[in-house]
């Protein structure tokens, strides 16, 4: 069953919202999630290595964003993404079951390098929409 959704306020945030994830066994790095709600879509940023450690954060931004009544797509832009495990493909997948049950749409943007390289493997550009 879908994660209860966020309950943060309906209306978008006059500034960016970031999000840091500590990456635990690393404590240099950290996921970065910036978020922007803008004509009914919310752009997720996503910075840094996207893996298993980031779950609690990724889920936290996306229920958020799919809560909102002014949303209808999330845009997940993955330019920042060094790098994502099995795990984060596991993410997108869940996001994608809750997106559908909220009726919203989800778009994967801006993959690149092994990123791409990950998705393709798993043939997400069958499952989500790519830009």
């Amino acid at each position: 069953p879908p994660i209860p959704p966020y309950s943060a306020s309906r209306t978008a945030p006059a500034v960016p919202l970031v999000i840091e994830a500590a990456m635990q066994g690393n404590a240099g790095a950290a996921m970065q999630i910036s978020m922007q709600q803008k004509n009914g879509r919310a752009v997720l940023v996503l910075q840094g290595r996207f893996e298993f450690d980031a779950l609690r954060v990724f889920r936290k931004a996306c229920n958020s964003s799919l809560a909102s009544d002014t949303v209808s797509e999330l845009v997940l832009d993955f330019a920042g993404v060094e790098c994502m495990d099995g795990c984060a493909l596991g993410m997108l997948l869940l996001l994608k079951e809750h997106a559908n049950e909220v009726k919203k749409g989800i778009v994967l943007s801006n993959c690149r390098g092994s990123v791409k390289a990950a998705l393709d493997r798993a043939s997400f550009d069958r499952i989500f929409s790519m830009a």
